[in-house]
């Protein structure tokens, strides 16, 4: 019964819905059956099938006991509906991005706020600083813990929130690399077009967050705006003088074609969405735009939105997908 249980709420909540209507309907049919032979034999029922019909009855209430509890335990219900078991690995907070933290299983909420306090100037300066980031549970640290790898490396040299990371100065005494030439005021690069050497350029990026960026560009399929650099928490906005943005290079993912990993490999898209989608295209046939998906409870306005830069329809299609 919990493996059928765990097994029903792994899936939305309007398909869990569904499963319990239909299950109610086959036990009420189940016991109009009993109720109308009984009445046709006109006669009084044996210990033997008063008995069968008390445990049928036994049965069915205590499936329904069951599931109440776990509805009114939201928390857990969401837990075990989105099936995230963690799969411990050594990470450092501090440098994770959202595919490690997702990779390690925890909850999209969960990275979403570590991600949030990253940005904000928020640093882990000890394991125990982990388990304060909002929907960490304590069995969850407990697990992690261990793992929990604290690079001094990572650490501000000052209490203030870093900013675009650029690289100290050096002199050519000290240089074991020949030095970068930065390009003059004015300069404008194209932020889907240009390959680590050519950012280095930029007055402010160094060789670290030159990768950053392409490493970023190439898991999106490409920038739609300037503001995307803030999820890997570079500061954008001493950058908007140099960069520019092609839009029309933005790589798509045609959803009536891709299946589920391929879906939920895009940093934009989880697990849940990706299969509601190829769900839906199942049942529905061919997906002609992401309205369909706007009232149900996995796909939050701002997501589609950010989505549907991501999304075509057809192999052909480079026209918005929303």
């Amino acid at each position: 019964m919990n493996s059928f249980i765990r097994t029903l709420l792994f899936y939305t909540r309007s398909q869990r819905r569904g499963a319990l209507i239909g299950i109610g309907l086959i036990v009420c049919i189940f016991m109009l059956r009993q109720w109308l032979s009984t009445r046709q034999s006109d006669r009084t029922l044996t210990e033997t099938e008063k008995e069968a019909q008390a445990r049928t009855t036994e049965t069915y209430q205590a499936f329904i006991n069951q599931i109440e509890e776990i509805e009114r335990k939201p928390s857990s219900s969401s837990s075990v509906r989105k099936g995230r078991v963690l799969h411990p690995f050594a990470f450092d907070p501090n440098q994770a991005d959202s595919l490690t933290l997702d990779a390690l299983g925890l909850p999209d909420y969960v990275i979403r706020h570590l991600l949030h306090y990253r940005a904000k100037g928020g640093v882990f300066r000890q394991a125990s600083d982990f388990k304060k980031i909002y929907g960490v549970t304590d069995q969850q640290y407990r697990i992690l813990e261990p793992y929990i790898l604290i690079k001094q490396q990572s650490l501000p040299t000052s209490p203030t929130p870093p900013r675009l990371l650029a690289e100290p100065p050096v002199t050519d005494s000290l240089l074991p690399f020949p030095v970068v030439e930065k390009y003059e005021a004015g300069t404008v690069v194209e932020l889907n077009g240009a390959d680590t050497t050519e950012l280095k350029k930029i007055p402010g990026i160094g060789s670290y967050i030159a990768r950053q960026i392409v490493r970023y560009r190439q898991q999106l399929g490409g920038y739609y705006r300037l503001e995307q650099l803030g999820e890997i928490h570079i500061n954008y906005q001493l950058l908007t003088d140099w960069l520019t943005i092609d839009t029309t290079s933005v790589q798509r993912i045609n959803v009536n074609r891709a299946g589920v990993e391929r879906l939920r490999h895009h940093p934009y898209i989880n697990f849940y969405q990706a299969k509601e989608l190829v769900e839906y295209r199942r049942k529905h046939g061919k997906i002609q735009s992401l309205k369909n998906f706007i009232l149900l409870e996995e796909f939050p306005p701002e997501e589609l939105e950010r989505m549907g830069h991501y999304i075509c329809f057809d192999d052909n299609s480079s026209a918005a997908a929303h």
